[in-house]
């Protein structure tokens, strides 16, 4: 679970691009539809109980020839984050037909998962478009969770001119409490227009003002 930020950082750091991102609790029986594969296999009770007992996140990434790169990948960090066949700290799909089925899983409308969050005693961080972009995601997941913090959902989103009013009428909302104070907020709401967002729930004791001073100042 610590590793989270420092995972996500070796994947952007690896030059692939995430287009999608969420945090899930899988109960047995979707652990075992996701690892369909390795189902015959003798430790596939083991590995399915694992992957089910706690939060695991789900990433969607691009990359040319993403399938290879993605086995790379994983081979790799296996050895640092994982401890054995059964904790092994990441998965990757397979192949074209399994990431496929993988991605409807846990990105479609279709998907069994509910959001894992609690939505008392918590707070929200919302990391913006420009930050993804530039592959920090994993920087600021790991700042969170260095600091004492738990990360108890996450998910991307995004929020887009052309899907209408309505989700002007949310921003604003949202963002309401800097209007007329910031003098930015005009340039505040275009820029969680300009793509994905992730939203993390983070919970701690008095979380708000601890997660404020983490975050700092609006204008460093």
């Amino acid at each position: 679970y610590m590793n989270i930020g420092k995972i996500i950082n070796a994947v952007e750091e690896a030059g692939f691009s995430i287009t999608n991102l969420k945090m899930a609790k899988l109960g047995k029986q979707e652990a075992e539809r996701v690892l369909e594969g390795h189902r015959g296999k003798p430790y596939f009770n083991d590995l399915t109980n694992h992957v089910s007992s706690d939060l695991v996140v789900a990433l969607e990434v691009l990359a040319d020839n993403c399938i290879s790169k993605i086995g790379s990948f994983v081979s790799s960090v296996r050895g640092q984050y994982g401890s054995d066949q059964i904790k092994a700290g990441v998965y990757g799909s397979e192949s074209t037909a399994n990431a496929a089925k993988e991605l409807e899983f846990f990105f479609s409308s279709k998907s069994p998962l509910q959001t894992p969050a609690y939505f008392t005693n918590c707070s929200c961080l919302v990391i913006k478009p420009h930050l993804i972009t530039e592959n920090y995601v994993g920087q600021v997941f790991d700042a969170v969770l260095s600091s004492g913090f738990e990360v108890s959902a996450a998910e991307m989103f995004w929020l887009d001119r052309p899907s209408a009013e309505v989700l002007l009428i949310t921003m604003q909302e949202f963002l309401e409490v800097y209007k007329g104070v910031v003098p930015e907020y005009n340039q505040i709401v275009e820029e969680f227009t300009n793509g994905p967002c992730i939203a993390l729930e983070v919970r701690q004791e008095n979380v708000v003002p601890a997660l404020r001073e983490l975050c700092g100042p609006h204008d460093p």
